[in-house]
Parts: C-alpha cells; structure tokens; sequence
C-alpha cells in the first residue's frame, strides 16, 4: 500500500480493481503465502542467513501447503541456486557463470546406492566426500562440482557412478562463504527452506522474516522467493510499513485489524502461486527491520480480531487522509458495498500535517488535451475541462472535457483522479488564462470548502465556461488517496482524542462486525 504514511503517499489501498469477496487466503491462526520475489523479480542466487537460530531443514510444499522436512543444514548462511554453473563475485554473491570455469558447477557424479533417511545419506556422503540429494523419492550421495557433463563423466568413471546435473528441476544449497555444496534437491514439488531453533528469524535481501521460504521456478527459470508466515506474524511485518509505529497504539490496532482482515480475504495472487505480493499492490510488507514494541503491541492487542459483513470477511480498505469526507466505493470504483459508505469527517484534519492538508496540480491545456486523446483519439482540441457532477459529501464523480467542435469525453469516478494523476478525488478546478469567466478559487482555502458545501446542497462546481480557452487548468484539492474506508490520519486523530481502535473501526466502516 505505502511504504511509510509519514513519507509516500498511498496511491492505492489495496487495489484499483472491482472489489470483490474472494475465497479466505489464510485463518488468524494459519499461514498466509507472501510473494517476495517472483515473475521478472526472481533471483537467480537468493540467500538466508540466520538471525535468530540455528540452521534449517531442507525440504518441500506439497500440492495441500504442507511442508516436509528432507534434509537438516547446520549451516548458518546458506544461498539457493539453480542447477547451474554459478560464479562467486568479489562482494559474496553468485551470479550465473559465463564462462565453462566455475566457482560452483551444476555437474556431478551420482554414486549408485540409494538411502532411506537423510541420516543414512548425511553418513554415506561424508564418507564419500560429497553431499546427500534428494531426487524422485529417495536419498542419494553425489560428489564433485564440475563446469561440464564430460568433466563429471571423466571424474564418476572409475567410482561407478553416474554423471548428472543441468536439471531444470533441481535446486542446490551451498554455503555462502566457501561455495560448498550442501544439499541437492530434484522433485516436481516446490523446494523450501525451514529456519530452525527457538522463534527463528532470517535475513533475506536486507530483511528480516519470520517463518519458511519456498523457491518455485519462474517462467525464466529464476528462483521465486515465497515466504510462508503465520498470518499475526505477517500482520507484525506490515503494521510499520503501512503507519507510523510510534503513532497511537490505538490507530495502529485499527490498522493491524486492516491488515489482517485483507489477509483473510484477499487471494489476488492465486494464480502466481501465492496469496499476496509484499508491494503496494497488496500490502507492504518487510518482516521484522521497523517493527517496535509499539506496533508489535498493537497486532497482539488484537490477536485473531478481523472484520465480517453480513457475516463473511471483508476487506477493510484504508488511505492516507481524505480531505474532509470519505466515498463511497460505488463512487470509486464501482461496486455496492454497504460497508464502505462515504461519510463527512470531523476528525482528521487536527492531525493532517499542513503539507498534505491542501495541494495543486497545474497542467497546461495541451497536457489535459493529451491525456484527453489517450481515453478518445478522436478528440479534437481542448476548449474547456470542468466538474460536472459532485458527490454527496462534495468528491469529484465526473469530469467533461469539450473539444473546440462541440464534442464532449466524459471521465467518472477513479478516472477523475487517475487520468491527470492527482493526490484524490476531491477538488476544484480553475482555467487559467481565460479571458472571460469566473474561475473557481485559485487557493483552497475558503473557496473549495464553499465549493463542497455547494456540492452537497446539489450545486455542481468546477471551471466555469469561458469565451477564450483557457492556457491551462490548477486542481485545487485535499486529501491523499482513494478515500474508500479509513483514513489513516483520521484514525491517529481519533485514537489521539481518547477513541478505542473499534471506535475508529466503526465511524469508518458503516455495519461491521469484529469477530474473533
């Protein structure tokens, strides 16, 4: 969503799609699939390194999310190859060899015994200086690392054993520092890693996460990184990244309710192998690295708690401030959803700092005509743009840009904000230059809250028609983002005058439920 309400603006909640109630991606007490790295973000080389304990178990998801212990790895740093030639760079990191000599190589000799138990391969390997695999049910021992097959064929001649590698079904964990293989794994079931010891954690990439990762091959043959985390675990991972930690704990409880509740109802990612993505386009999450016992407070003081309408879960859509008035999301985009009412708010605006409380946005006429083109190629040139309808609480809901023939393109809804990528959907828009007319305000101020409070008696606002066209059009607005459910500053000023987290809840979403 963003990654810090202090510094980014939440552009969108959750996403700019339809909502919709989609089948539970987790329970308060299950697992939640977080992709962290897929598709073009792959890695060719992830790493692990413990934090918190002592080691991992190698292993595997099945088709049912159950994870199966293979291989134990008392190895603290570890990284995940592909079975490939792999190079190590000066900086400690493995890059894809180019060359036919490499730091580590994807061919080995398979020697022909097969094992019952990781113990018995652990044993055999060590005895035979070589490493234990995992490949089609059964463990078995491969030695040496080699740049080509030929070379692996010359080495396993004289030991009886088999040349292999190269399979784009097997994954390789070596040892960060020496580049020593350490465990082999070649299945149709997607490899994972389980960090091991007392509440462990894991560095990844610069953060630090709880629970399990899971490497699935992406179309490009790149290792996905999916973390498999409890779902009060991954609510402690987004809570810091979505609002402030050291902001009220009873906002923060408000969002940690948020955040969960999406967790539980949003299965977006299905279809990539996961449940959510760790950007924006779900939820910011980054595990541990900002969490403090102020934001870890607020997701345990509301362990389990998730919000139903009607009785099912719901996502609780949330932004940065709204101006003065939430929306409806039919206003936004589409869909009617009595919970997500647009309502007049008194609170927020004690707590908007003055940066964000007011904005503008000036586009010449030739910008708004081509962002104009880009929805209707046959619109001709620019004569007017102005607010044609209002909401009930004074949002934009449609906008009708004239074209010096006559002929009008009318933009509605989230289009009213998107199209000339503006801070919200509330605002007033002046001409500038034009040589007859009365303009709206050219500052906030007085004028636009006139302006809204003309809206909600009925009376249209926006640019009046002019005579000359105009050179160019300010958008005079407040409020920063979609305005659909909670404002995030609306609830630290609700939770700063003494109001609980259900409190906060309750004024933002119309006929929820908090269940347990």
């Amino acid at each position: 969503m963003k990654k810090r309400i202090l510094g980014i603006l939440l552009a969108s909640c959750m996403a700019f799609a339809l909502l919709k109630l989609p089948a539970s991606a987790s329970t308060a007490d299950g697992t939640v699939r977080i992709g962290l790295y897929y598709g073009s973000t792959a890695l060719a080389a992830p790493q692990l390194q413990n934090f918190q304990g002592s080691g991992y178990q190698a292993g595997y998801y099945d088709d049912g999310e159950a994870f199966h212990s293979l291989y134990p790895i008392s190895d603290t740093k570890v990284v995940i190859l592909r079975d490939a030639n792999y190079d190590r760079a000066a900086n400690g990191t493995y890059a894809p060899a180019s060359g036919t000599a490499a730091t580590v190589g994807a061919y080995h000799v398979q020697l022909p015994a097969t094992y019952a138990t990781a113990t018995q391969a652990q044993t055999a390997a060590k005895s035979a200086g070589g490493f234990a695999a995992y490949v089609d049910g059964a463990y078995r021992v491969r030695t040496g690392s080699y740049s080509t097959l030929l070379a692996a064929q010359s080495a396993g001649a004289p030991l009886g054993g088999t040349p292999v590698g190269g399979s784009s079904t097997c994954t390789t964990v070596i040892e960060t520092e020496s580049g020593s293989i350490l465990f082999e794994y070649d299945g149709a079931q997607d490899f994972a890693m389980a960090p091991q010891g007392s509440n462990p954690a894991t560095w990844c990439k610069g953060y630090k996460y709880y629970g399990n990762f899971a490497y699935p091959r992406a179309s490009n043959g790149n290792l996905s990184v999916i973390n498999y985390v409890s779902t009060e675990d991954y609510v402690k991972g987004v809570i810091p990244y979505e609002m402030s930690a050291d902001w009220n704990v009873e906002a923060l409880k408000a969002q940690a309710v948020c955040a969960r509740s999406y967790a539980m109802s949003e299965t977006k990612h299905k279809a990539d192998g996961f449940d959510l993505c760790a950007t924006t386009h779900c939820q910011v999450y980054h595990g541990l690295n900002n969490a403090t016992a102020n934001s870890d407070a607020a997701v345990d003081g509301t362990k389990g708690v998730y919000a139903t309408a009607n009785g099912k879960p719901v996502q609780l859509f949330y932004f940065s401030s709204d101006g003065g008035a939430t929306e409806d999301a039919v206003n936004v985009w589409g869909g009617d959803y009595s919970y997500l009412v647009g309502k007049t708010d008194p609170y927020e605006t004690a707590a908007v700092p003055e940066a964000k409380a007011v904005w503008s946005v000036t586009l010449t006429s030739a910008q708004v005509q081509s962002k104009i083109k880009a929805i209707d190629a046959s619109f001709g040139t620019l004569s007017n743009l102005a607010v044609t309808k209002n909401t009930a609480v004074g949002n934009v809901l449609e906008l009708t840009a004239t074209d010096t023939s006559g002929k009008k393109v009318t933009i509605s809804k989230a289009a009213c904000r998107s199209t000339f990528s503006l801070n919200s959907q509330r605002y007033t828009i002046t001409a500038n230059g034009a040589s007859t007319g009365t303009p709206a305000p050219a500052s906030i101020g007085a004028g636009i809250l006139s302006g809204f409070q003309k809206a909600m008696n009925g009376t249209s606002i926006g640019s009046a028609s002019t005579s000359t066209a105009a050179t160019g059009y300010t958008f005079h607005g407040t409020g920063w983002g979609h305005h659909v459910g909670m404002s995030q500053y609306g609830a630290k000023a609700m939770a700063e005058q003494g109001k609980s987290y259900a409190d906060i809840l309750n004024f933002y979403f119309t006929g929820i439920t908090l269940s347990k």
